[in-house]
């Protein structure tokens, strides 16, 4: 027979902080979940410098491994999204009493600013 220990457990309390320590630490917990600037601790300046443009430009650091099988995926997919994007950009125009190439322009648009914002935040969280 199994016994289940029914005793509470008590978590003790965090020490006191200042308003101004827990005004910084939460800043720094939604800015940087996870310090981006890790990898460049201890490296020598040429390794700092390869870093930094693999974080400003993502593509330097996939592109040696990407191969045709990859290309062919992303055509896949691409072909894919753009077959459900298309028409759903142009019934929101006529939704909103719009000519439909406004809704590809919208779609032109979202498509680059996504982008943009999902490669900043691939680049703040997974590296």
């Amino acid at each position: 027979m199994v016994t289940i220990d029914s005793s509470p457990r008590r978590v003790p309390l965090p020490p006191p902080q200042s308003t101004c320590a827990k005004l910084k630490t939460r800043m720094k917990e939604t800015f940087f979940p996870d310090d981006p600037f890790r990898r460049f601790n201890g490296k020598p300046p040429a390794t700092k410098w390869l870093l930094g443009a693999q974080f400003l430009f993502p593509i330097l650091e996939w592109a040696p491994t990407y191969s045709f099988s990859l290309l062919k995926a992303d055509l896949v997919s691409g072909l894919t999204i753009a077959s459900l994007a298309i028409p759903q950009g142009i019934s929101y125009a006529g939704l909103a009493n719009l000519p439909p190439i406004i809704g590809l322009y919208y779609l032109k648009n979202s498509i680059l600013c996504d982008q943009t914002i999902q490669d900043g935040l691939s680049n703040l969280i997974y590296h």
